[in-house]
């Protein structure tokens, strides 16, 4: 059972060496069991890595904004570090109801519109 869930190294030593991409080239294309697999240096895998984890945290932090900055905060980036703590402790909360939490226990992060209007 363990030999059919794991491919032995033979099989992919065949196939690597039946490759005509060279080694020097960045990407190799490997067809394996009919199935198309890429093979990438390590170093260009790990780039690539990071890359994608900055854009996801550029992502997380664009939708973060989207959701404070309708509820005028002050001072954003203090009011996303305290969101991005609250999140911790409840992380499957809504990012909506977090903001609205917050807003309520720290009223003074956040501009009060009515005190402005009122004047």
């Amino acid at each position: 059972m363990a030999n059919e869930e794991f491919v032995k190294v033979d099989e992919i030593k065949k196939v690597i060496e039946c490759s005509d991409v060279e080694a020097r080239d960045r990407f190799v294309l490997i067809n394996f069991k009919d199935t198309q697999m890429i093979g990438i240096e390590a170093s260009f895998y790990k780039k690539l890595q990071d890359k994608f984890n900055k854009l996801l945290e550029m992502e997380f932090n664009l939708n973060l904004e989207r959701e404070i900055i309708p509820e005028f905060p002050i001072d954003l980036e203090d009011v996303k570090a305290v969101v991005k703590e609250e999140m911790k402790i409840n992380p499957d909360e809504k990012v909506s109801n977090i903001v609205k939490k917050i807003k309520k226990e720290h009223p003074n992060l956040f501009m009060d519109l009515d005190k402005i209007f009122e004047e």
